[in-house]
């Protein structure tokens, strides 16, 4: 007996325990919720289903832009873990870039992938409504005293100090948290628990900003693991040459980190060339930068009608909520005034959830504004006897009322008192002395100053007329303490903070920095620089503004350092110390530097319109501004308060996810190299009504089908109040009629043993809606024949018919379209499988089945088929049994086993075991004109080269004669259309296949 076994795609739920790395923890919280959840595993079968109808199908040409509202909760224990605002906005700017294909580094993406990469047309908003229709920003913050949260969804748990999700069938739920172990992030994929469902990120890979922490400081964490949330695996499949379940992705050994040249090889089946460049591996931010067409199709699926994120595309989140209105406060009165504070009250506003207060000097044009929730609030840090003006604003969640008439107080005069000395610091540091210094205090007739031993409790306390005095007589490389007080003619102040200096050693000494440099220099940096110190182990760098007298310390390990954050036009004072081994040397000289001034201006945009106004979307146009780079666009409802804000490089932007027959506002502002320059004044245009539509009936199938009648079943229309129904036997060219107020129909009258086509209209009270794509079904041959099957129907993998294992089974191939399919399961202690097919009545061949093809057998004629997969998964599988090129025998049966053992089943005529190397390459993959096939395994025996397409059928076929110093052919595809199809390779050596993809 002869045969071939395609190389396992392996399923992913057999895979989740052979990660290769572990900074992704998707996988472990995926097998964890499924020994939670018995269901789990049936519901992400049914979304393959759905996946693979969607897909199968095409359709994806029939998907708009899907817009998911953002919830993102920040759980943190220290100020650190709590990031921005800005840092979080940034990841969902990032967000839309990659799921957009508007991320500059896709231009990247090398030819041999290009055509492949994907605008997977998904963006994310912040949410502008809660679950309850409240006004919200988005973003939940919430303080827990728990150093690390782990995978166990505790962080999504109020129980266990965590922030519950807001309702996952409406947003996308993001953690923020310290998950600790070197996690950076995980998911929950589609079909779990809404109390879980979301993504987690570590707060140090979010976003580009504030905590962002390289290599992965680039926001692509949350772009990974929101692919996982929208059905994407990772690419190698968590196995070595697993299945991503995706058809134009190569198959990879395993993950990739860091930043891997290209090209990077594969030596596993398919195309050579490994896609490191995905968002699904785990290549370092800077290196990922693509989904492809297939992973676009696979997160589409998860949007449309049945499938498991449907209803996101129904969610409100990203609309704000009405404007309400907001009083003004009254009763506005200050008390508890001193020379320097004032406590400022009013009377509470109904519905306000916090105040807004500003106030000034009497005279002066700037406001200082500071928010409380309270009907008070204390001023501190004022000028005495000065008069001072304030107003309050009401804020009702998130509405603000008008500012109040403005009050007004006098801070009381202030009595004589003494600065206190600032700016201390130590210079002329030797082993037994330094020259303490400070600021001088206005008013000061003399200072005490007063120094100790670090750790010692007595001070010693010397009185001086200047701002320096020389210590002497200290211990070598001890660290002092030291405090000044002003005495301002007989008043004193306070003392100062302490600071602190450390003598050098005794010993040969340490050498002190010298040839302070300052070069690079722009408006916010500089590269400092000195002379290398011998036996320095470390320097320590202090800089300031000039004239300021608080100094920024770090320690370094290089005689350069980049400093960064730095004022525009600003001089900067700093100096280097040494650090040795056992002692540490006096600071250097003071050098300076002055940063750039911040550049010229940005003009401002003109000629604003709106045109391709759709009932969702419009292009909005403006005219370019002279040395522009980019440009800001933000648009919004007319009359609420925020704006969604976008980057364009051109002069137009297409604005999608609208509300229709709606008036929106927008403006631009142009970015000349960085230097913004101000908002165009506001445009606005409306969007259009509507005209009344009627959908599409989908999932069409027959039941119930006899010889002469069948059950017609499709998905119910939204708002249709009956179906048109026609229905003919396949190549006639009249149809029958009929009309359903439910969507299903009884056919009757039909013809045994024939195939019919039927499609249906929905008609929703008088607007018709299109006809659906025909679907067929076959009628029974109506008794008489030598057996009977008794498992239709059974011509789809969803209506797949359960059989016993270890047992004979017969069943019938009735007509040119029908195929029959089956399930059946292993168990942990018979984990082995073996499939036979024989008594074949006509050319008939076998497929086995987990979420993707696993192996298949189709030998000529009436010869027996079988396929041998020795396996540890235990799971359901499915049998594909069809007739080649349509053969069929509507009167003999078929007989089919499914056989499972404990040890590895091998074939019974030659006991060759049926896991093979691979022998042979194909390249490229996905290919489009041509592909090139390399047999390693050459033989004396003619080679013969088959094409099948997914149905199984032969497509083409040559013979090809291989030596041991010719080993490759080039076939031509051209004429093939684009899909996925399987090369078998056979000759007396091998009989092997390989999948590859054809794209154009």
């Amino acid at each position: 007996m002869k045969h071939f076994l395609l190389l396992a795609l392996l399923a992913i739920f057999s895979l989740v325990n052979m990660q290769a790395q572990r900074n992704c923890a998707s996988m472990e919280v995926l097998e964890q919720l499924m020994q939670e959840d018995p269901g789990y595993q049936q519901r992400m079968e049914a979304i393959e289903q759905h996946t693979n109808n969607f897909i199968s199908h095409n359709y994806l040409e029939q998907r708009d832009v899907v817009v998911i509202p953002v919830v993102v909760h920040v759980v943190y224990r220290t100020s650190t873990e709590n990031i921005s605002d800005a840092q979080i906005l940034s990841q969902i700017a990032i967000l839309n870039e990659d799921f957009r294909k508007l991320n500059a580094d896709v231009a990247n993406t090398p030819p041999l992938f290009s055509g492949l990469a994907a605008d997977s047309e998904i963006e994310f908003c912040m949410a502008q409504r809660d679950p309850s229709g409240n006004a919200t920003t988005g973003i939940t913050r919430k303080y827990y005293n728990r150093n690390s949260w782990g995978t166990s969804n505790a962080v999504k748990s109020p129980s266990q100090g965590g922030v519950a999700p807001w309702d996952a069938t409406k947003y996308l739920n993001i953690w923020v948290c310290n998950i600790g172990g070197g996690i950076l992030g995980y998911a929950q994929f589609p079909g779990g628990s809404t109390a879980t469902d979301g993504i987690v990120v570590d707060y140090r890979y979010v976003g580009n900003t504030g905590t962002a922490t390289a290599p992965y400081n680039l926001g692509r964490t949350a772009t990974h693991e929101v692919g996982h949330w929208l059905n994407l695996r990772h690419i190698w499949g968590d196995a070595t040459c697993g299945n991503d379940f995706v058809a134009d992705t190569p198959v990879h050994n395993t993950s990739n980190g860091g930043c891997p040249a290209y090209p990077h090889y594969s030596t596993c089946t398919g195309t050579p060339v490994e896609m490191t460049m995905n968002y699904m591996d785990y290549t370092y931010d800077a290196c990922m930068y693509m989904f492809s067409l297939g992973q676009k199709a696979r997160m589409q699926a998860v949007f449309a009608p049945g499938g498991p994120r449907f209803s996101i595309t129904t969610s409100n989140g990203c609309v704000p909520p009405e404007t309400a209105t907001c009083g003004t406060p009254t009763g506005l009165n200050a008390t508890g005034i001193t020379t320097s504070g004032a406590t400022l009250n009013w009377t509470a506003v109904s519905g306000a959830t916090s105040y807004t207060v500003q106030y000034r000097l009497t005279g002066t044009t700037t406001w200082t504004t500071v928010s409380t929730p309270n009907t008070s609030y204390t001023l501190a840090g004022l000028s005495s006897s000065s008069t001072y003006q304030y107003q309050i604003q009401a804020n009702c969640n998130g509405t603000l009322g008008t500012y109040s008439a403005i009050s007004t107080f006098t801070t009381n005069t202030e009595t004589p008192t003494c600065g206190i000395p600032a700016g201390l610091i130590a210079t002329n540091v030797t082993s037994s002395g330094a020259t303490l210094n400070w600021n001088a205090v206005s008013g000061a007739t003399s200072y005490n100053l007063q120094y100790r031993l670090s750790g010692t409790t007595t001070w010693t306390t010397v009185p001086t007329l200047g701002t320096s005095y020389v210590l002497n007589g200290l211990s070598a490389f001890s660290t002092y303490e030291f405090q000044v007080q002003a005495n301002c003619n007989g008043t004193l102040g306070s003392y100062s903070a302490l600071a602190t200096f450390t003598t050098s050693s005794g010993g040969s000494g340490c050498g002190m920095p010298s040839g302070l440099n300052a070069t690079g220099i722009t408006q916010n940096s500089a590269t400092l620089s000195w002379t290398v110190v011998n036996g320095a182990n470390s320097y320590n760098l202090q800089y300031r503004l000039s004239g300021t007298t608080t100094w920024t310390a770090i320690n370094v390990f290089s005689n350069v350092h980049v400093l960064t954050g730095l004022n525009a036009a600003s001089t900067y004072e700093y100096q280097v110390q040494t650090v040795c081994k056992s002692s540490i040397s006096a600071y250097s000289a003071t050098a300076t530097f002055t940063t750039s001034s911040g550049g010229a201006s940005c003009g401002t945009p003109d000629g604003l319109n709106a045109n391709n106004i759709t009932t969702n979307s419009a292009t909005l146009n403006w005219n370019t501004v002279s040395g522009a780079t980019s440009y800001n666009v933000q648009y919004r409802l007319a009359g609420t308060t925020t704006w969604t804000t976008m980057t364009s490089v051109g002069t137009s932007y297409n604005a999608t996810g609208l509300a229709v027959s709606s008036t929106y506002e927008f403006q631009i502002q142009a970015n000349c190299n960085g230097t913004l320059g101000t908002y165009s004044a506001i445009a606005t245009f409306t969007t259009n009504t509507p005209a009344p539509t009627c959908g599409t009936p989908g999932e069409l199938n027959a039941i119930n089908v006899t010889a002469s009648s069948a059950t017609l079943n499709w998905n119910a229309v939204s708002g249709a109040t009956s179906y048109n129904v026609q229905y003919r036997l396949a190549g006639a060219t009249t149809w029958s009629n009929a009309s359903s107020a439910v969507n299903t129909y009884n056919a009757t009258g039909l013809s045994a043993s024939s195939t019919y086509e039927f499609q249906v209209q929905a008609n929703c009270n008088g607007t018709l809606g299109t006809y659906s794509a025909i679907a067929t079904f076959t009628t029974s041959a109506g008794g008489g024949g030598a057996c009977s099957d008794t498992y239709e129907p059974n011509d789809s993998q969803f209506a797949g018919a359960t059989i016993p294992v270890n047992q004979m089974v017969t069943a019938l191939i009735s007509s040119g379209t029908d195929s029959d399919w089956f399930r059946f399961s292993n168990t942990s202690d018979q984990p082995n499988i073996r499939i036979d097919l024989t008594s074949l009545p006509a050319n008939y061949d076998v497929q086995l089945y987990l979420f993707s093809l696993l192996g298949s057998s189709n030998n000529p004629g009436t010869a027996n088929e079988s396929i041998v997969y020795n396996t540890g998964t235990v799971r359901t599988y499915y049998i594909h049994v069809y007739g080649n090129n349509g053969a069929f025998d509507p009167n003999d049966c078929y007989e089919l086993s499914a056989t499972i053992s404990n040890t590895p089943l091998r074939e019974q005529l030659d006991e060759v075991q049926m896991e093979e190397t691979p022998d042979f390459v194909l390249f490229p993959n996905p290919a489009s004109t041509e592909i090139m096939i390399d047999v390693i395994t050459a033989s004396e025996t003619p080679t013969e080269i088959a094409i099948y397409d997914v149905s199984g059928r032969l497509v083409k076929r040559q013979v090809q004669q291989f030596t041991a110093d010719a080993t490759m052919t080039t076939i031509d595809i051209s004429d093939l259309a684009p899909s996925v199809y399987t090369v078998r390779v056979k000759n007396g050596e091998l009989n092997s296949s390989r999948r590859v993809v054809v794209n154009r």
